[in-house]
């Protein structure tokens, strides 16, 4: 299997996990993506991250361009996802990622990957910051 895959193990299902996620963790961004994780402490056995990716409905009525923008964010993080993976599990640790969009706007790739790109390889640099 390659690397570059997004498992249905690599998604946040569970309700009450991310009803938490929401609630307790930690956030950064650059406007139209904010990133939402939470560090678990036990290691999970298939995948070092679960993500869940929200596009509100209060920003983009039409459920064909919400599910366009998460089909987007899915691909971007699928890219970049190894850095962050490789990161945790050096580490020993598991995180729960939230991938937000926040803006009214309907987004191109390129500018979905630009941003994306930056947060998703900042993470690290955030669990330093919060956690030394």
């Amino acid at each position: 299997m390659s690397e570059y895959a997004f498992k249905k193990t690599e998604r946040l299902k569970s309700q009450k996990i991310i009803s938490g996620l929401f609630r307790d963790a930690f956030s950064f961004g650059r406007a139209p993506i904010r990133i939402l994780w939470k560090i678990e402490k036990n290691l999970t056995k298939d995948v070092p991250c679960k993500v869940v990716i929200a596009v509100p409905k209060r920003k983009i009525k039409k459920a064909v361009h919400r599910n366009r923008i998460k089909r987007l964010i899915k691909e971007v993080y699928r890219l970049n996802k190894s850095e962050v993976y490789s990161f945790f599990e050096e580490k020993g640790l598991s995180c729960h990622i939230g991938i937000l969009y926040t803006s009214s706007k309907i987004p191109t790739f390129g500018t979905v990957n630009a941003q994306l790109k930056k947060l998703i390889e900042n993470i690290p640099n955030e669990y330093e910051k919060h956690f030394k």
